[in-house]
């Protein structure tokens, strides 16, 4: 009974699975299920941030569109115009890319500790995590780019269908 010991704590060192202990039973459908909803309950909980963050969009917005106003009404003939319709839209852009990276890119270093505890403890997987964590990130950036985006799209003038 030495032997059964020794041979059960070298399957152990081997696979890195102890016979003793049960498998987890979730599958990555549920896991990522219960992420999901913990990620809508954190942003629903989180009203203040979010108004904020869209509240930041869409004064940086009404800036640059008081700025370029009207300036996509203008005749192409005229170079300055093209030149002002260019840094109208490289503005919206560059706002658009690094107003929607930052919360996103803060995120992950804030969870981190969570994360690692409750990977630690066979909570889930890294997967699921971050899945359910991207994929929501993704909504609310949408969300955040669609609003700073109807917002300068009318002010500057821009001749294009927004739909």
């Amino acid at each position: 009974h030495v032997t059964d010991k020794v041979v059960d704590t070298l399957r152990l060192s081997m696979n890195g699975v102890d016979p003793d202990k049960p498998e987890m039973a979730v599958t990555i459908w549920t896991q990522i299920k219960l992420l999901y909803a913990r990620e809508f309950r954190n942003i629903a909980r989180d009203k203040v941030g979010m108004a904020i963050r869209l509240g930041i969009t869409a004064f940086l917005n009404l800036l640059f569109g008081v700025i370029f106003l009207d300036v996509g009404r203008n005749s192409n003939d005229v170079a300055i115009n093209v030149q002002s319709k260019f840094g109208a839209v490289v503005m919206l852009l560059i706002s658009s890319m690094f107003g929607s990276a930052q919360p996103a890119l803060m995120a992950i270093p804030e969870e981190r500790p969570l994360f690692l505890r409750e990977y630690a403890t066979d909570h889930y997987s890294i997967f699921g995590y971050f899945l359910s964590k991207f994929t929501v990130e993704a909504a609310v950036t949408f969300l955040q780019v669609f609003v700073g985006n109807i917002i300068s799209f009318y002010l500057i003038g821009i001749q294009a269908n927004f739909f």
